[in-house]
């Protein structure tokens, strides 16, 4: 049986994904999702990708908020209909063929994760934004990581903002991209604990044969993948409720509520 990959640090939220899914809204998904499983073949290009998610997630879930295209093969999520809303939730777009999502546990390894890191880093930098969620898709795999653990990783690394702000600026030599990411962010990520930016996986290929079923068995199978993908949990913070730890320490708090009102560049 298919099954959802959450790292042990997001076991406790693992009751969150299992209410049933609202018969007005059970059709549609399914319908919706064996279209897009029908439309990721081999050889789409990451504009197609983008372009189907965009179809899916507003066909079943987001019709009520604004998807937007963003540089970097990415979409942003809004908290309302509006394009001018907080951006609530981060979306890259990763090609499978040259990205591997396995979850392992060199995760930060992985080049689709530095990426995303550019481009929180970019959407951050902007306005202040309230991300709930960072998504990396191939369009069958997919790692969901709290925005809280980037606010708190990467914009406490005072050195990855000088680098990130020297190369918007130009003083930052071979300012590309892919020279930022191999000098400034790779090498931070490798530097962190394994565990240090936990995350739920999940892989549609997985889902395949059960969305085809019409037997009650098979909508439980599927419970979890609705929900993952619904803004119910996706505009939800992982750690918001969590009273124990790190994020309760008064300093950690300070210092999270600093960040989350926007960082100067």
């Amino acid at each position: 049986m298919p099954s959802i990959i959450l790292h042990p640090k997001l076991a406790p939220f693992e009751a969150n994904l299992t209410g049933k899914i609202p018969h007005a809204m059970e059709a549609d998904f399914k319908r919706a999702f064996q279209t897009l499983l029908s439309h990721m073949t081999t050889n789409y290009s990451l504009e197609h990708v983008k372009n189907k998610l965009h179809s899916f997630l507003e066909c079943v879930y987001y019709d009520k908020y604004s998807i937007d295209g963003r540089d970097g093969n990415c979409l942003t999520i809004q908290a309302g209909k509006d394009a001018e809303s907080n951006t609530a939730v981060l979306l890259k777009v990763a090609e499978p063929t040259n990205y591997s999502l396995t979850p392992e546990p060199n995760i930060q390894n992985c080049k689709a994760l530095h990426e995303l890191v550019l481009a929180f880093l970019a959407e951050r930098s902007v306005s202040e934004i309230h991300l709930k969620k960072l998504i990396i898709t191939t369009g069958h795999e997919w790692c969901v990581f709290d925005a809280l653990d980037f606010e708190r990783l990467i914009l406490s690394n005072k050195q990855l903002l000088l680098d990130f702000k020297n190369r918007k600026t130009g003083s930052l030599s071979k300012e590309s991209d892919s020279y930022f990411i191999n000098t400034s962010i790779a090498p931070y990520l490798k530097s962190l604990p394994s565990d240090a930016l936990p995350f739920i996986y999940i892989n549609l290929k997985d889902y395949y044969q059960a969305i085809q079923q019409d037997k009650t068995a098979a909508d439980d199978i599927l419970l979890m993948v609705f929900h993952v993908l619904s803004p119910e949990f996706n505009f939800y913070s992982f750690t918001e409720e969590d009273n124990s730890g790190e994020y309760n320490s008064p300093v950690c708090y300070e210092h999270l509520n600093g960040m989350r009102e926007g960082f100067e560049l």
